[in-house]
């Protein structure tokens, strides 16, 4: 049989941590051109311009080690941008260590958890301007992750989803009210990080990259609909005997008019705890309930603008206050 890897990849170190969850890991590298062409000729030349290259890491959350955003330095959307060196390892027959490395920065991540399997977070990463892949010091040795595997977290390691509603987001001093969700199916969180390249006169790769500010970002809850309460949901009222499905609040005074509520929400996972601090409901959708019997769900989806950060400590008890991380 000819040689070839086979569950040969050994780690994934993102700074100087070594990920202790990670399920899968790809890499890219895309070559850019430009067609040219000119009048009097059906012909056209192609023209180099630079390179994207891309590592992308699904890694699964652990109660006691660091995740992607931990080992990346970053505690929200707004710290987006900093650069990071990025090391996959293999490991060859003769027991020798092989590296890939690439300093880059941080262009999507997302986290998700649903009954099935642990919760994982995805996480894309772009070349830092003119950063290439390099293969770095061979070796024998090989970190030790922190944590146990028995620390992945799972359906039954779920700490619960908070919210706190506010009916006016131009207050400068709003008054929260605040709720829990039950009975949540899933859950997920993303950002997405747009980035620009820096070129100048006299090279073809690109001198750097920024973040393009602002930064896009989400959440989104699955709920099982309880028919008798109606309590599937962020803000309804015991009236909803069936759940509603209004993303906005109508001012009774004038039915013609929308309050505008901003929303708190918070997911909340052992040593992992994602929140935004002030997002807008901007869906709310019905599925399931089928000929087949099958079970009615609700989602709810949020939006906000530079507003996602991760915390190791629960801050439920701020949720109502201005110690609420604000990002």
């Amino acid at each position: 049989m000819s040689s070839r890897i086979f569950y040969a990849l050994q780690q994934v170190t993102v700074g100087s941590t070594v990920l202790s969850g990670v399920q899968s890991v790809g890499a890219s590298s895309t070559t850019n051109i430009e067609n040219f062409s000119r009048f009097g000729s059906t012909g056209a030349t192609t023209i180099l311009q630079d390179l994207d290259l891309e590592i992308t890491v699904e890694n699964a959350l652990g109660d006691g080690w660091a995740n992607v955003l931990t080992a990346a330095g970053m505690t929200s959307a707004a710290s987006a941008g900093d650069n990071v060196t990025v090391t996959i390892e293999y490991l060859t027959s003769t027991g020798v260590s092989k590296l890939m490395t690439l300093d880059a920065i941080i262009s999507s991540y997302s986290i998700q958890m649903g009954v099935d399997g642990p919760a994982t977070e995805s996480v894309t990463f772009q070349n830092n301007g003119n950063a290439v892949f390099s293969a770095g010091t061979d070796g024998t040795a090989l970190s030790t992750p922190a944590g146990g595997v028995c620390a992945v977290i799972t359906r039954p390691s779920f700490s619960g989803f908070s919210y706190a509603v506010s009916d006016d987001a131009c207050d400068p001093s709003p008054t929260w009210t605040s709720g829990t969700e039950s009975n949540l199916i899933s859950v997920s969180a993303s950002m997405d990080i747009g980035t620009e390249k820096v070129n100048v006169l006299g090279q073809s790769l690109s001198f750097g990259k920024y973040v393009t500010f602002p930064i896009e970002t989400s959440m989104e809850t699955e709920v099982h609909l309880d028919p008798e309460t109606g309590t599937y949901g962020v803000g309804e009222t015991s009236d909803d005997t069936m759940g509603g499905f209004m993303s906005g609040s109508i001012d009774t005074n004038n039915t013609s008019s929308l309050v505008d509520t901003t929303y708190r929400t918070l997911i909340k996972l052992p040593q992992n705890y994602y929140g935004m601090s002030s997002a807008r409901l901007t869906g709310v959708s019905r599925s399931g309930g089928d000929v087949g019997g099958g079970q009615v769900s609700i989602t709810s989806s949020y939006s906000s603008v530079n507003d996602l950060f991760y915390k190791t400590t629960d801050p439920s008890a701020d949720i109502t206050g201005v110690a609420f991380p604000a990002s």
